[in-house]
C-alpha cells in the first residue's frame, strides 16, 4: 500500500511542513488536520484522545476548511476499538456498513477510512489520526510513509499537550495554596535572624520548627541578600528570586523566593514566600527535552523535504538525458525519412513512400511522448520556466488552423476556429505554453472524434479582463468518473481508450498544470456519445495602444507555417560550417542545406571547427553561419563557441543541441551562440532562422 513513488508526494510533504505551525494544542492539531485532508484528498480528517476508562474524544475534526469543537464518545463497538489492535487501520469502502452503530463514521457519511495509532514514546497509545472520506479511498491514501509522519508529529503534539496540561494543573494546585497561605512563609529580621516559621516552611525545610527558631537567615537559603531585598521589595511584594535552599541536614533544593515588608507588633520584618520548585524545575527539563525532540523532528522534516526535492531534480535530470539521448538518433531517423520522401517521385514505390510516411509518424509521436514526459517532469519538480512577452492572439490561432487542418481533413472532420465578439490583436502571455495548451486540446478532440466537427472559440471578457478558449467536440464523449480521471497523470477514461487511441495519459494533466502556471484555469464538461467542451480561462490585462479585431483575417500577418514554407521554397545563398559528431547527423544536416543553396563545410568536433572557422576568417572569408553542436569529444560546443567569441569572432553561430530544457538555451547563450535549435531538426524553422540571422549579419561581416 506504500506510494513512496507517486508523482504528487512533494505536494504532500509541503503540506506537512505547512502544517507543523508555530503554536501549541488545538492550534497546532487544527492546521495538521487540515494539511492531512488536503494531502491525501480526504473529506475529512480528524484527532482522537483516549479518554479512560472508555471513551473517546474527538479533539479536532476539520472537512478541509473549517475545524469543529470536540465530542465524548463511548470506545465500544467503534471504528476505534478496531483500529486499537493495529498500528494502521483502512477500510478502502463500505465503512458504513462495516460500522453500523459508530457515531463518527455516521456523522462524517464515511465510506472509506483510514485510522492511525498515536503512540507516545513509551509506545502507549494516545490516540488516533484518522482519514474519513464519503467516496472511495483516493489513490494517496495509500501513501503509508507519509501517513505515518504525519501520525506521529499529531501524537507528539499530544504527549506535549498531556504533559503542559498536566504542568498547568500543578501550578494551578501551587497558586491555590499560595492564595490560602498555606505556603512556606518565614518572617525574617532586617538582621537576617529567622522570627518565626509556618507549618509548611517546617516541614519543607525539616519538619521541627524548633529547630528552624532563631536560626539565620544564611543558612537555608545562602544566596539571599537581605540587604538587596529589603531595599527591592515593598508591601505587595518584589520580583521572584531563583536559589538554593538548605536543610539543617545539608540536603539541597531548587527554591523560588518572594520577599516583601510587612509590619508585626511594631516591629519591620520580611515575609519570606518559599517554594520548593523541584518538580518544576523536572518538568521544565522535560519539556526542554521535548522541544529539542521536536526540533529534531522537525530538522528531520526538513531533510525529508530536502530529500524530496533532490530526488524530484534528479528524476528531471534523467528524464532530460534520456530524452537528450533519444533525441540525437531522432535526427538521423526523421531527417533521412524527410530525405527520401522529397527525392525524385518517381525513384520510390508506393509502398515505400508509404512506409515513409509511417516511419514519420511513429517518430513524431515517439517525440511527443518523450516531450510529454519531459514537461511532466519539469512541472513536477518546479523547474517549468513561464515567461509573459507581447504576442499576437490572431497570428496564433490562424497557426493552429494551419497545423491541425491537415489532420482533422484526413478523418472527415470539419476543424472550425473562429472569435466570439472582439479580442485583443496582441497579449502579453508565454507564446509557447498557450500555443501547447490549444495543441493539447484540439489534438485531443481530433483524435478522440470519429464524425462531425471540432470548433474552437475564442471570446475576451473586457470587464473581467479573461481570456476564454473553449474546445468543442462531436467525439465519444466522456462518464462523470472518466471525465475526472482524464487530468490525472498517466491516465486516460480506461483502458479500451488507451489501446484504441494510444498516448501516455500525460497530455491533459500537463496541459491543466500549464494553464495553472499562467494564472488560468482549465475544465470540461462531457457526456458520453455527445462529445466533450474544454474550456481554457486565462486573465489577460489590456497592453496600452493594442486595439480589438473581430475576425481572423483582420490579423494583417502570416502565421509561422505561411513564413516556413515561404523559406522552404526559396533559394539561400551562402557559406555554413557544420560543427557536428554525429556522421549521420552530418549528413541530414549537409542535405537540408544543400537542398536549400547553401555551402556546406563540417567539422567533426568542436576544436576542428575552431580552426576552420577562424582560417576562413584571417582568410577574410567567413562563414555566413556556423550550426554547432553543443555535445562533442575533445572539445565542446560550448568550448568552441566561448573561444571563437574570445578571439573576435562575430559572424552568427546557432546552437545544436537533443537537450530540450529551458536552461540549455540560456546555457548556449551564455556561451556566445546567437540562437538555439533542438535536435530533431525542423527542416522549416531551421531555415527560416538561418535566413533570419544571415541577413541580420550582412552588414557586419562586409
Amino acid at each position: 500500500m506504500s506510494d513512496v513513488g507517486h508523482p504528487d508526494r512533494s505536494r504532500r510533504i509541503r503540506l506537512l511542513v505547512e502544517g507543523t505551525t508555530p503554536g501549541s494544542g488545538d492550534g497546532v492539531l487544527g492546521a495538521l488536520a487540515r494539511s492531512v485532508s488536503r494531502a491525501f484528498s480526504m473529506e475529512f480528517a480528524m484527532v482522537v484522545a483516549l479518554r479512560p476508562p472508555d471513551d473517546y474524544e474527538i479533539l479536532v475534526l476539520t472537512d478541509g476548511e473549517s475545524t469543529q469543537g470536540s465530542a465524548l464518545y463511548p470506545l465500544a463497538g467503534s471504528v476505534f476499538e478496531r483500529a486499537a489492535g493495529e498500528p494502521l487501520f483502512t477500510v478502502e469502502v463500505g465503512a458504513s456498513s462495516v460500522f453500523p452503530n459508530d457515531p463518527t463514521v455516521a456523522r462524517t457519511g464515511a465510506q472509506s477510512l483510514v485510522v492511525a495509532s498515536l503512540l507516545d514514546r513509551e509506545s502507549k497509545r494516545l490516540g488516533f489520526l484518522c482519514l474519513c472520506d464519503s467516496g472511495a479511498l483516493p489513490e494517496e491514501a495509500r501513501d503509508t510513509a507519509l501517513i505515518q509522519i504525519f501520525s506521529a508529529r499529531a501524537a507528539a503534539e499530544l504527549e506535549r499537550m498531556r504533559v503542559a496540561a498536566a504542568l498547568q494543573q500543578s501550578e494551578a494546585l501551587q497558586r491555590g495554596i499560595l492564595e490560602s497561605a498555606n505556603e512556606a512563609m518565614l518572617l525574617v529580621t532586617p538582621e537576617g535572624v529567622l522570627h518565626s516559621a509556618n507549618g509548611v516552611a517546617r516541614e519543607m525545610f525539616c519538619g521541627n520548627g524548633e529547630e528552624l527558631s532563631q536560626s539565620p537567615i544564611s543558612s537555608l537559603l545562602p544566596a539571599l541578600r537581605i540587604e538587596g531585598a529589603a531595599s527591592e521589595s515593598n508591601e505587595n511584594g518584589g520580583e521572584e528570586l531563583a536559589m538554593e535552599g538548605r536543610r539543617p541536614d545539608g540536603t539541597r533544593f531548587p527554591a523560588s523566593v518572594t520577599v516583601r515588608k510587612v509590619s508585626m507588633a511594631g516591629r519591620s520584618l520580611l515575609a519570606l514566600s518559599v517554594r520548593d520548585v523541584t518538580e518544576r524545575k523536572l518538568e521544565e527539563q522535560r519539556l526542554r527535552e521535548y522541544a529539542a525532540g521536536l526540533e529534531q523532528a522537525n530538522a528531520e522534516l526538513e531533510q525529508a523535504r530536502n530529500d524530496a526535492e533532490a530526488a524530484a531534480r534528479a528524476k528531471t535530470q534523467f528524464v532530460a538525458n534520456v530524452s537528450h539521448e533519444v533525441r540525437t538518433p531522432m535526427t538521423a531517423i526523421l531527417g533521412f525519412t524527410e530525405m527520401l520522401l522529397l527525392g525524385e517521385s518517381d525513384s520510390l514505390s508506393k509502398e515505400q513512400r508509404e512506409a515513409l510516411r509511417t516511419i514519420r509518424r511513429n517518430a513524431d509521436y515517439l517525440l511527443e511522448i518523450i516531450n510529454d514526459v519531459l514537461d511532466f517532469s519539469k512541472i513536477e519538480a518546479n523547474r517549468l520556466a513561464i515567461e509573459k512577452i507581447r504576442m499576437s492572439l490572431p497570428r496564433l490561432l490562424i497557426e493552429l488552423d494551419d497545423l491541425l487542418e491537415v489532420p482533422a481533413h484526413e478523418k472527415g472532420i470539419e476543424l472550425i476556429i473562429e472569435l466570439d465578439g472582439p479580442v485583443p490583436r496582441e497579449i502579453e502571455c508565454d507564446p509557447v505554453r498557450l500555443r501547447q495548451i490549444l495543441l493539447n486540446l484540439v489534438g485531443n478532440a481530433i483524435k478522440f472524434t470519429e464524425r462531425g466537427r471540432v470548433r474552437v472559440v475564442t471570446r475576451y471578457h473586457a470587464d473581467r479582463e479573461l481570456l476564454d478558449i473553449q474546445v468543442a467536440d462531436t467525439g465519444i464523449g466522456l462518464s462523470p468518473d472518466e471525465l475526472e480521471r482524464v487530468f490525472s497523470a498517466f491516465s486516460q477514461a480506461d483502458n479500451s481508450t488507451t489501446r484504441r487511441f494510444g498516448g501516455t495519459g500525460l497530455g491533459l494533466a500537463i496541459t491543466r498544470s500549464l494553464a495553472e502556471l499562467l494564472g488560468g484555469q482549465l475544465d470540461a464538461r462531457s457526456k458520453p456519445g455527445h462529445g466533450s467542451t474544454f474550456r481554457v480561462r486565462l486573465p489577460v490585462v489590456p497592453l496600452p495602444g493594442v486595439s480589438l479585431t473581430q475576425e481572423l483575417d483582420e490579423a494583417g500577418t502570416e502565421s509561422d507555417m505561411s513564413l516556413q514554407n515561404r523559406v522552404d521554397t526559396s533559394r539561400l545563398d551562402g557559406r555554413i560550417l557544420v560543427v557536428e559528431d554525429g556522421v549521420d547527423n552530418q549528413r541530414v544536416i549537409r542535405n537540408v542545406l544543400e537542398r536549400a543553396g547553401l555551402r556546406v563545410e563540417v567539422a567533426e568536433n568542436g576544436l576542428i571547427g575552431y580552426e576552420a572557422a577562424m582560417v576562413a576568417k584571417q582568410d577574410g572569408h567567413c562563414f555566413d553561419a556556423i550550426l554547432m553542436d553543443m555535445q562533442m569529444p575533445v572539445l565542446d560546443g560550448y568550448q568552441a563557441t566561448t573561444r571563437l567569441r574570445e578571439a573576435g569572432y562575430t559572424a552568427p553561430i546557432i546552437a545544436l543541441t537533443a537537450h530540450a530544457l529551458p536552461e540549455e538555451r540560456q546555457r548556449c547563450i551564455q556561451a556566445g551562440c546567437d540562437d538555439y535549435a533542438t535536435k530533431p531538426i525542423e527542416r522549416f524553422k531551421l531555415l527560416t532562422m538561418l535566413a533570419h540571422h544571415m541577413e541580420s549579419s550582412k552588414p557586419e561581416q562586409g
